[in-house]
């Protein structure tokens, strides 16, 4: 390199202009030298500078600092210093060429003179530093950027810098986002360009991938330039590694939006012929020639009554009746011309024959097949027509003539471009007559705003085709109702050509939609003013219409029910359910009697007629009426708690006879019997016999006192004769011990201990007669039941009740005779351990004489161990 630029020296200070002769010199020379001039520009380049850094041979005037992005100060200050005469060097520096790629090279910088001594220029030379890993990567690098350089066209380069964090785009990456050539990209700020949501996530994914596993990535995205504008681009981008490690980022960009644009307007062009295809009224199939049947629109499955996988296996041979004469013709039209037409004999599933006009063209398709198009048309009204109005056959001969229904061509101006016969005959009008008008003066005024605002969004691609009930104007000034379907043909590049319109008429349909309008108000007075309600859901079962009568039921307006499940309105989910039970066996429920709630929740009874709404084997839903029989049930209702009540008195009455009959009559026929025998022989009864007989008959005597006052108080509470006089009882244990006194012969009779635990003074605001038969009933019964042993009444002070307990040690109760105790209709009553009988009496004036003072009475019993009943009286 030293010779070289030493000869280049020594020929720069012979010339003041540069002579050919060192231009050849420069070159041919062997190594990458250029001359510039005092504004950095080329004079000239040796082929191995055009070669070594991709150049190409036209330099001459260009600026070098243009070319070469120069990023470091040290290059500007020596080619200032060459100019001032001062030669510069670097073995080793960083430098980015015009491809975008960042290298390692060596320059030497030397000024070149004029005669007259005057700096004339810049003498460059550059030699490019290649280890043996960074050849490999460099030469991957090039070859990767020169196959994506053949691959695609007016490509930008970039790159990514991971150990500098510096980023490079060329200049064609800076037209592409529209920026500036004096931008300096970020990462940051170059992901932003990239359009938010999945363009800027799949670049982000694809440069992570990149940086951590080394993956290469080539993705069509979304950009948004700087000037806010979308625009697609192709993303190149490859990873350079250095020890497994990912140094460096690089790759191409590429402006594909007119070919983004093309793909997408092939694709809407593709489903705007579809949707045609797909609305059209005439059947559509396509089938591979002696093969099968591969499409069909929903016309054809209309018309032939098969679903598309039908029609795939039973083939097109199915489809036409072949005893037709005119069908053989027809295919060997289409086999010696490659399309045909003609009016065939078609066959429905069901076996139906019937008139259709079928179109057949044969075309090969991008993979090379061939492919059969047929369009049918049934033509059953068409021909009814021809036959009443002896209309030539050439009348009706193409697809647009051969319409049972009107059809027309209107242009997206609004002019009639084409009407067909049927049309004309709608409204009265000549061909030639319609083809003179424009859409709205044959349109009802007012129908033309809704029209003309669906034409507008057809044109403007808002939707692809529509369908409205609207009104011609017939030629002598009458309305003529009309469902018309129109759909947009468009050319290649989406310009609109034409509107082509589908007339059927619908006078008929509209007469008898009025007349069922009269119906329909008919009863709908009906419906607003019957007293029952009407309703109907939904397969769901939810409300769909209901009459106004249930405002007056439910309390809430009837716009306020619609629309909510029918289940709400159940006071009781179970009545619901067994409802719908009914229904799904029977189909039908007549005066189901159920529990529905208002508003408010309260509580209705109603009578429900309902039956399932069924249409080809489908449940739709259901419909039915309700009626409030609330005040019939709670009639009925009183009517059996009346009757219950007089089923109880009755039993009491029963159990009063009972008692009054065995169980007072046994103790005083007995003091009876034993004062006969005190009586029949006194002399001979010593004293301490007449006293046992004595005390047997006050014994008895006692026991039947006791009952009668059980009884006079029992049937006193029954008929709510009894007073309630609640008075201070200073001291409860005095009380209680009054009470145990009374009973203490019966208890030692049986060997068992009475005992009371109550602490002193212990007061209590309590009707004193119902409080000593709670307490005398309570031990009666614990005595009754209990051979030896003891009982006890106990009392101790709660915070809001005076708690008493009376607890016995004897046979105890299961949980069954529990629940019995005090269920006033069981008028349960068992034997004691002496057999001794009870009325079954005591405990239900118990359970009465604590319910009067708001006390609560309850009872634990274990069998074999004992029981104890608990009962409490407010303080």
């Amino acid at each position: 390199m030293g010779r070289v630029m030493n000869v280049l020296s020594k020929m720069n200070t012979m010339t003041g202009n540069v002579p050919d002769s060192l231009r050849h010199v420069i070159a041919n020379a062997p190594v990458a030298v250029a001359l510039l001039d005092k504004e950095l520009c080329y004079l000239t380049a040796s082929q191995k500078w055009r070669t070594d850094f991709k150049l190409g041979d036209s330099l001459a005037g260009k600026c070098h600092a243009e070319i070469f992005r120069i990023p470091d100060r040290d290059w500007i200050v020596a080619y200032q210093r060459a100019l001032e005469g001062h030669s510069s060097k670097n073995d080793r520096d960083r430098l980015v060429f015009p491809n975008g790629l960042i290298q390692w090279v060596r320059w030497e910088v030397q000024p070149w003179k004029l005669e007259t001594g005057e700096t004339g220029g810049v003498l460059v030379y550059m030699d490019l530093i290649i280890e043996d890993t960074e050849k490999d990567s460099y030469s991957r690098r090039m070859f990767a950027l020169y196959e994506q350089t053949n691959e695609v066209a007016s490509i930008g380069g970039w790159e990514v810098d991971l150990v500098k964090n510096e980023i490079y785009w060329s200049q064609i990456t800076k037209q592409i986002h529209g920026v500036p050539k004096t931008y300096v990209p970020n990462l940051t700020r170059s992901i932003d360009f990239f359009k938010e949501g999945d363009s800027r996530n799949r670049i982000l994914a694809a440069f992570l991938a990149a940086v951590e596993k080394g993956e290469s990535y080539d993705l069509e995205l979304e950009l948004v330039t700087a000037q806010g504008n979308g625009l697609w681009v192709r993303v190149k981008g490859n990873a350079e590694l250095i020890n497994g490690t990912c140094t460096r980022v690089y790759g191409t960009f590429q402006d594909i939006q007119t070919k983004k644009l093309q793909d997408i307007q092939l694709a809407n062009s593709e489903i705007k012929y579809r949707s045609i295809i797909e609305n059209s009224l005439y059947a559509f199939l396509q089938t591979i020639p002696g093969v099968a049947i591969t499409e069909a629109n929903r016309a054809a499955m209309e018309m032939f009554g098969y679903t598309l996988e039908e029609f795939r296996q039973v083939g097109k041979q199915l489809l036409m009746d072949h005893e037709d004469p005119g069908l053989q013709r027809f295919l060997e039209t289409r086999e010696r011309e490659g399309k045909a037409s003609a009016e065939l004999t078609g066959i429905r599933k069901n076996g139906e024959h019937f008139p259709c006009h079928i179109s057949s063209a044969i075309y090969t398709d991008t993979q090379g097949n061939k492919i059969n198009s047929l369009m049918i048309i049934d033509i059953t009204e068409r021909r009814d027509a021809e036959q009443k109005i002896r209309r030539s056959e050439e009348q009706f001969r193409g697809a647009f003539e051969y319409s049972a229904i009107g059809m027309a061509l209107f242009s997206v101006e609004g002019w009639c471009k084409r009407a067909n016969q049927s049309l004309c005959d709608m409204l009265g009008y000549t061909q030639e007559e319609l083809t003179s008008l424009r859409f709205d003066d044959i349109t009802h005024p007012d129908d033309l705003p809704r029209n003309i605002e669906l034409m507008d969004e057809l044109i403007d691609g808002k939707r692809d085709s529509y369908h409205m009930e609207k009104r011609y104007l017939h030629k002598s000034g009458k309305p003529v109702w009309v469902l018309l379907g129109v759909s947009i043909l468009r050319e290649a590049n989406n310009d609109p050509i034409h509107f082509i319109s589908q007339v059927q008429d619908i006078a008929k349909i509209k007469e008898a939609e009025q007349a069922m309008a009269v119906s329909e108000e008919k009863y709908r007075k009906i419906f607003e003013n019957t007293q029952d309600i009407y309703y109907r859901t939904d397969e769901n079962g939810v409300i769909t219409e209901i009459s106004p009568s249930i405002e007056k039921y439910y309390g809430d307006e009837r716009q306020n029910i619609i629309g909510n499940p029918v289940i709400d309105f159940y006071y009781y989910k179970e009545d619901r359910d067994t409802i719908v039970n009914a229904l799904r066996q029977d189909g039908s429920v007549i005066d189901f009697e159920v529990k529905l709630k208002t508003r408010n929740s309260e509580l209705r009874y109603a009578s429900v007629n309902a039956r399932l709404i069924i249409e080809n084997g489908i449940i739709l839903g259901s419909e039915g009426s309700i009626r409030d029989i609330t005040l019939r049930k709670l009639q009925a209702n009183e009517l059996s708690s009346l009757n219950t009540e007089l089923k109880a008195l009755n039993t009491h009455r029963e159990n009063l006879l009972s008692v009054v009959g065995h169980d007072l009559k046994n103790p005083v026929a007995a003091s009876l019997k034993l004062a006969e025998l005190a009586l029949m022989d006194p002399e001979d009864n010593t004293r301490e016999e007449l006293m046992e007989y004595l005390g047997k008959m006050k014994t008895g005597l006692q026991n039947a006192n006791g009952l009668l006052e059980d009884l006079l108080l029992w049937a006193k509470n029954q008929f709510n004769s009894l007073d309630f006089n609640p008075v201070w009882i200073n001291d409860v244990k005095l009380q209680v011990l009054i009470s145990l006194k009374r009973l203490k012969p019966m208890a030692e009779s049986k060997g068992i201990e009475l005992m009371e635990i109550v602490d002193e003074g212990l007061p209590l605001f309590a009707d004193r007669d119902m409080l000593d038969t709670i307490i005398r009933n309570l031990v009666s019964n614990a005595i009754k039941f209990t051979a030896a042993g003891t009982v006890v009444v106990g009392a101790v002070r709660k915070p809001d009740c005076i708690l008493f307990c009376v607890t016995d040690t004897g046979s105890g109760m299961s949980e069954k005779v529990i629940s019995q105790l005090f269920d006033k209709s069981s008028h349960f009553t068992s034997y004691g351990t002496a057999g001794e009988k009870g009325t079954g009496l005591g405990l239900e004036l118990c359970l009465d004489f604590v319910h009067k003072h708001r006390g609560k009475m309850w009872v634990e019993s274990t069998v074999e161990k004992g029981s104890r009943f608990y009962f409490t009286i407010p303080t």
